[in-house]
């Protein structure tokens, strides 16, 4: 093959590889962008202790796992849709609050992790507050996975 036949191959590959890159950079732009709304929006959902618009964050088949307190981690983990009331209920509740203090998105946009403060009702009747963290998985806009870490021993 000759030099110049070599220079044109090379160049009509890299026309075919960078836009692609720049396509892959741009969906990832586009999945940590919707990771940070989505993350912000949980956030203000547990402030503002409004269950509807938390359970509109999740997808249909969200994952719920509780690793705090041993009687639920060991029940194992649950659909968020089976959930509905119990987490209508607890964002009722007045002891119940669970503060978000800081948080990150991974650098591609799957995971978010979310620290917090966590307060309910302690194992000898008074408010407990714990720190917590909530990990989150996202796929197509949509939480599809919650998982909360915490120190349980107060409440149980």
């Amino acid at each position: 093959m000759r030099p110049s036949s070599r220079f044109f191959l090379l160049i009509a590959l890299l026309c075919i590889l960078l836009p692609s890159a720049a396509c892959s950079a741009s969906a990832s732009n586009a999945s940590v962008a919707t990771a940070e709304s989505l993350t912000r929006a949980y956030v203000n959902a547990y402030q503002g202790k409004d269950a509807l618009k938390y359970l509109g964050l999740m997808d249909k088949d969200a994952i719920y796992s509780d690793q705090g307190r041993s009687s639920i981690r060991n029940a194992g983990d649950f659909f968020i849709r089976d959930l509905n009331t119990a987490i209508v209920q607890t964002f009722q509740d007045p002891v119940f609050a669970y503060v978000c203090k800081s948080y990150f998105v991974s650098s591609d946009g799957r995971f978010a992790n979310v620290q917090c403060l966590y307060t309910d009702k302690g194992k000898d009747g008074k408010p407990a507050t714990v720190p917590a963290v909530s990990i989150l998985e996202f796929k197509n806009g949509k939480i599809i996975e919650e998982i909360m870490y915490y120190d349980g021993s107060p409440y149980e």
